[in-house]
């Protein structure tokens, strides 16, 4: 861009500010600075170069009156996010973390004119541009914090002698790519966002060739779907390295971070929910009758049954928190319905065993009919932007990885047990 033939200086910031006020966008400003092309074309949306401040405190502003209270209604893990971003001032990938799932919320949004907040200054395009920076920005630095741990086999962590070790705020930072994980096979997918985008930017030709044909589009966008229902065990289970390595260190014992397991943990001391023994018998029909069907290789029944009775022990402290959040909401939060939190459930991808979760990538019947099972509970707590059409993506996906067989037959019973409405446990305040 040539330089001004004009000396005058500006009271109001450098020409870098100057650029950053650019209108990029007819609705409005755009959060994102523009790069060293045209001022008028928008950047290319897989290489944003920064976000303004005034942006990014829209996002902080987003995520603690509206985000944190998506995660869950459970009042103690509320208030821990609200305390947890103090910490993230000084912990960056935190910071950027945090600003990114916000980005994603809002994407998720449909814009409103009416809107108090305004949002509807800014685009899908913006916010989708703003988690993809922040993304960028906060996993290679999030991926350096979990180095700091020592993997001995496939169970243990010893800990390096790093001060200070930022254990809770990577922690936090595991719960938040945990929840972006599992957006991705929502139906507010950020890749689906951002493919959505491009072909905006882009120009197709009107003719389908056979090999893009409906079918095999449909094909491919359920195998991608697949893939990102998979990336949800590799963002948990670096969770649980985190949780493993802290709790053996005592690390979140005096801190805010205990808050955020602490509901799992108090679900150990709570009597079996009523609906347990109904959970039970359908349990024991997947290890019998299911297994039956579906195994050729004995030695692989094993492997089989401990992640069945994972799930169930998953299932079974849900549904004793849901009546815990019953019991501790109801007087102030009458005529909702109350559902599972998602976060719960997704303890199963977090301590299933590997050797199940080898079974499942090569595709073994038994195995994604496993997987169809914890898709169908988490009907239960499909209540959230993060969840939108969630179930149904994912059992789709698995269909389409099964075909015909005994194995769909049993993804039918699953389907028809857990995702009616007459399944779902949800409690009337």
């Amino acid at each position: 861009m040539p330089s001004r033939s004009f000396g005058k200086k500006s009271r109001h910031g450098c020409e870098r500010c100057k650029q950053r006020r650019v209108k990029l966008e007819p609705k409005g400003p755009s959060p994102i600075s523009p790069s060293s092309g045209s001022a008028n074309k928008p950047a290319p949306i897989n290489t944003p170069e920064s976000t303004t401040w005034a942006f990014d405190l829209h996002l902080m502003s987003h995520f603690t009156r509206r985000t944190v209270y998506t995660f869950s209604s459970y009042p103690t893990l509320v208030d821990a996010w609200h305390t947890i971003i103090r910490d993230a001032v000084s912990q960056p990938f935190l910071l950027h973390g945090i600003l990114a799932i916000s980005a994603l919320h809002l994407a998720s949004e449909p814009r409103c004119p009416s809107d108090d907040d305004n949002d509807s200054e800014f685009t899908t395009h913006d916010y989708i541009r703003a988690f993809r920076y922040h993304q960028n920005e906060a996993i290679p630095q999030y991926r350096k914090i979990l180095q700091s741990f020592d993997l001995v086999g496939d169970e243990e962590f010893g800990l390096r002698s790093r001060e200070p070790w930022p254990a809770g705020p990577a922690y936090a930072m595991g719960f938040l790519t945990g929840m972006t994980a599992a957006a991705e096979v929502s139906d507010n997918s950020p890749s689906v966002y951002l493919e959505q985008d491009e072909d905006d930017t882009t120009t197709a030709s009107t003719t389908t060739s056979p090999a893009h044909s409906p079918s095999a589009q449909e094909a491919a966008r359920l195998e991608a779907i697949f893939d990102r229902f998979m990336s949800i065990f590799i963002a948990t289970r670096g969770v649980r390295a985190v949780v493993k390595a802290a709790l053996e260190a005592g690390t979140f014992q005096n801190t805010v971070y205990r808050h955020l397991i602490g509901p799992v943990k108090e679900s150990d001391l709570l009597p079996a929910a009523s609906m347990e023994v109904e959970f039970s018998e359908w349990y024991d029909r997947l290890r019998t009758e299911c297994l039956d069907d579906l195994l050729n290789k004995l030695a692989e029944r094993e492997i089989y049954n401990a992640a069945i009775s994972c799930l169930q022990e998953v299932h079974n402290s849900a549904a004793r928190l849901l009546e815990l959040k019953r019991e501790r909401l109801g007087y102030v939060q009458k005529n909702r319905r109350l559902f599972y939190d998602f976060g719960w459930l997704l303890k199963w991808t977090a301590i299933v065993g590997q050797e199940f979760l080898a079974l499942v990538r090569e595709r073994h019947d038994a195995a994604l009919v496993i997987l169809a099972q914890f898709a169908a509970i988490c009907k239960m707590a499909e209540d959230e932007w993060y969840m939108k059409n969630w179930v149904k993506n994912a059992i789709d996906a698995i269909r389409h990885m099964l075909g015909s067989g005994k194995a769909m037959d049993w993804v039918d019973r699953i389907v028809q047990r857990w995702t009616n409405e007459e399944a779902l446990p949800g409690v009337i305040l």
